[in-house]
């Protein structure tokens, strides 16, 4: 079965991925190069960070910190996804094509609405989950935060 499974992965999956790399400019990979390595940096760096400032600061203070970061969040989501929604929807030139074609409605604007939320409520989402999940292991929370932070933290942002 690994030899199936081996020969598949090679012949298929890696042969797709190496073209798909390979047709894309040195610029475009260069980009995806810095981007990787600044969110592979950035991650330890902002969990350390919200670790020491949580053991640094009393458990009300850090509770209004927290209630400072949500509403920073989703100012600045409605900031960030309104622009991108009515780039996404309105002046895209495919939406009239998309129409036409046999795919229903309501999936075209669900794709649209989250690919706008990725890139732009999807990102702040992220930094919010490392910043909750570090004062949670600043404070010793139990594991049941763990597991409502990114319900919590999605809703903060959808709300947005």
């Amino acid at each position: 079965m690994r030899k199936i499974w081996s020969g598949y992965y090679s012949k298929y999956i890696g042969n797709n991925f190496y073209h798909s790399l390979s047709n894309l400019r040195t610029g475009q990979v260069l980009i995806i190069i810095i981007v990787g390595l600044f969110i592979f940096l950035l991650i330890p760096i902002l969990l350390s960070f919200s670790i020491v400032i949580a053991t640094m600061l009393s458990f009300e203070a850090l509770t209004s910190l927290l209630s400072v970061i949500f509403l920073a969040a989703t100012i600045t989501t409605l900031f960030l996804a309104i622009p991108e929604v009515f780039k996404r929807f309105f002046s895209a030139r495919d939406v009239q094509f998309l129409f036409t074609m046999p795919i229903p409605t309501q999936s075209i604007i669900w794709v649209k609405y989250i690919r706008s939320f990725i890139q732009s409520a999807g990102i702040i989402w992220g930094f919010i989950i490392i910043i909750c999940i570090g004062f949670g292991v600043a404070i010793g929370a139990s594991w049941l935060y763990f597991m409502i932070v990114p319900i919590v933290t999605l809703n903060v942002v959808m709300i947005g």
